[in-house]
């Protein structure tokens, strides 16, 4: 739970616009975004040397474009390192 914990911190800290559910389990979070967009964000943070998986991987059919699944299998200090990455990503000016 430490690193669910800390992943969930470095979100609210470094991208409190995101939205998500606290697992009670499991390996990830899953983000909830405002649009259909995690193919966005995804591609974005590419750039910055952090892959996520958009939604529509993990459904048939483009379904959960509106999600991006965030595992929390890293050392701690490494998700939050990847967050800070993510969040850059976000306010990068040359984000599609």
């Amino acid at each position: 739970m430490r690193r669910r914990d800390t992943l969930l911190k470095a979100l609210a800290d470094l991208l409190p616009q995101w939205k998500w559910t606290t697992p009670s389990g499991g390996l990830s979070v899953w983000v909830a975004l405002d649009r259909p967009i995690s193919t966005t964000p995804a591609d974005a943070a590419e750039r910055y040397a952090v892959r996520l998986v958009p939604g529509p991987r993990s459904g048939p059919d483009g379904t959960f474009e509106r999600h991006l699944r965030l595992p929390f299998s890293l050392p701690s200090h490494r998700l939050t390192e990847a967050v800070e990455r993510i969040a850059k990503a976000e306010s990068d000016p040359r984000r599609p």
